[in-house]
C-alpha cells in the first residue's frame, strides 16, 4: 500500500526510515502500556484504579464479552514477552524503558 502525503509528498517506505520502524499503532500501545503502568502505581484508594476495576451489575449481554481495555494492553504484554510486569510496573524507569521498546516492537 502506497500512502502519499500531500503537503510533504513522502511515501510510506520514508515515513518509517523517519519514524525509525515506530508506527502509529505502536506510538499508541505504547501510550496505552505507559499509563497503565501509571495506574498500577497508584495505591488502592486511588479513584482511577477503583474506575479501572469496577464491574457494573448490569451486564447480561449474550454472546463473547467484548475485550477490555486492560485486556488489550495485558495482551501486548504477552506479545512483548514481559514477565512479572507487574513488579516491573513498580519501577517507573524500568517501566519507561519497556515502554520505549514497545515503540519499536515487531510483534505489536
Amino acid at each position: 500500500m502506497k500512502i502519499i502525503l500531500k503537503k510533504y509528498n513522502k511515501k510510506e517506505k520514508d515515513l518509517n526510515k523517519i519514524l525509525e520502524n515506530e508506527t502509529i499503532t505502536r506510538i499508541i500501545k505504547a501510550k496505552r502500556m505507559k499509563w497503565y503502568g501509571h495506574v498500577q502505581r497508584r495505591g488502592n484508594e486511588a479513584i482511577i484504579k477503583k474506575i479501572m476495576k469496577w464491574n457494573p451489575l448490569n451486564t447480561g449481554q449474550r454472546g463473547r464479552p467484548k475485550l477490555r481495555w486492560e485486556d488489550q494492553v495485558i495482551n501486548d504484554i504477552k506479545k512483548m514477552g514481559i514477565t512479572r510486569a507487574k513488579e516491573k510496573m513498580q519501577d517507573r524507569k524500568e517501566w519507561q524503558k519497556i515502554t520505549e521498546k514497545a515503540k519499536k516492537h515487531i510483534n505489536l
